[in-house]
C-alpha cells in the first residue's frame, strides 16, 4: 500500500512537470524559428545588372552599401539599402571579358577587385565612381584580393 501511495505522488508531480517541458520546448522552438521575414530580407538585382557572386561592405547603418561582382556580364554592382522597400542599385561596367571575381573594400575610398578574365586588378573609388584598371606583371589571372593589415 506504501508503494502504491509513493507511486502515485510521483505520477502526480513528473506528469505536470513532463507536460510542462513539452509545452516550454514547442514554444521556445516556436519563438527561435519566428518569421523568415523577420531575419531575412533579400533584395532583387534587375537582370540587366545579373547574378551577384562576391559581396563587400562599404557602410553599415544608413545607407548600407554593399558592393558585388558580376563574372557572367563584367560588372560590378553597388546596392544602396536606405530600408527593406528603399533601396537601388548602380552597376559599373568593367573591361569586356574582365571577369570580375573577388571583392573588398580598403576601409577608406577604393572597393578593390580582381579581373579573373585578364590579368588585371582594379578599384573604384567610391567617391568619384571611377573604375580603374591596372595590369599585374606577371600576366596572372587573378582570383582572390586582400586588403593588408598596414592598407
Amino acid at each position: 500500500m506504501k508503494r502504491n501511495t509513493q507511486l502515485f505522488i510521483l505520477l502526480i508531480v513528473c506528469i505536470p512537470l513532463f507536460l510542462g517541458f513539452i509545452y516550454y520546448q514547442s514554444s521556445v522552438a516556436e519563438s527561435t524559428q519566428g518569421n523568415t521575414s523577420d531575419i531575412i530580407t533579400s533584395f532583387s538585382i534587375p537582370q540587366t545588372v545579373g547574378a551577384p557572386f562576391q559581396m563587400a561592405v562599404e557602410t553599415v547603418g544608413s545607407p548600407t552599401i554593399i558592393w558585388f561582382t558580376v563574372p557572367d556580364n563584367d560588372v560590378i554592382g553597388e546596392l544602396v539599402i536606405n530600408g527593406p522597400s528603399n533601396f537601388s542599385v548602380n552597376s559599373y561596367d568593367v573591361s569586356t571579358n574582365g571577369q570580375p571575381y573577388d571583392i573588398v573594400f580598403d576601409g577608406t575610398d577604393k572597393m578593390w577587385f580582381t579581373l579573373a578574365g585578364t590579368d588585371q586588378i582594379g578599384h573604384i573609388d567610391v567617391n568619384t565612381e571611377v573604375v580603374t584598371e591596372i595590369n599585374i606583371p606577371s600576366g596572372d589571372t587573378p582570383h582572390g584580393i586582400d586588403i593588408a593589415p598596414n592598407g
